[in-house]
């Protein structure tokens, strides 16, 4: 789904030969009350 909405992005404002780098950024609660955050560079 998150591929699928880039690609949208992408389409609609006509970036067709750019390079480019979609990160995804996760925020996990470990615990009740604590969050930790994951960053996925270059996720696709």
């Amino acid at each position: 789904m998150v591929k699928r909405t880039a690609d949208a992005y992408l389409y609609e404002n006509e970036i067709y030969d750019k390079p480019v780098r979609f990160d995804v950024i996760a925020i996990l609660e470990i615990q009740k009350g604590k969050q930790q955050i994951k960053h996925f560079k270059y996720a696709f």
